[in-house]
Order: C-alpha cells, then structure tokens, then sequence
C-alpha cells in the first residue's frame, strides 16, 4: 500500500498523465470498478475515490502487485494500449 504523501505524488502524475511512472503504477476507480494506465485519456476521477495499483518488474517483465488488488476491488479491465 502506499502512504499519503505517495498517493498525492501518483495522483498528480495521473492528472498531469506523466509517462514517466507508466509501468509503475495503474489506477483502479473505486465506483466503476475500472483500471487503467495513468496515461488512460479518460476524464480522471476525484483523489477520494481512485487506488493505485503497483507494477512489479521481475527480470524484465511487468507483474501486477496481486496482494494490492486482492486487498482492493474487483475491478473490470479497461484496455487502453
């Protein structure tokens, strides 16, 4: 999970769709049970209501952070690529 200080920091690379935490992170909504990459052109949703998901990269390949999703929702896939 992460702290205050490091949701606000993804939260604003969200808003500003920073690629230079693309594989770091995806953001999972809370209402609409949707994930996507911060750099998704969707309208962003409020602070309140997203989670951030971590990437894990083991040799050279992206893992989802399955205990982060695990202890969240269940969400729905939304594939923007």
């Amino acid at each position: 999970m992460f702290n205050k200080l490091q949701r606000q920091e993804y939260y604003q690379a969200l808003i500003n769709k920073d690629d230079r935490y693309e594989n770091i992170f995806f953001v999972a909504v809370k209402i609409t049970r949707v994930f996507c990459r911060l750099t998704c052109p969707a309208r962003k949703p409020k602070f309140e209501i997203v989670n951030f998901i971590k990437l894990l990269k083991k040799l050279g390949i992206l893992h989802i952070d399955l205990v982060s999703v695990a202890s969240s929702f269940t969400y729905l896939a939304k594939l923007q690529v």
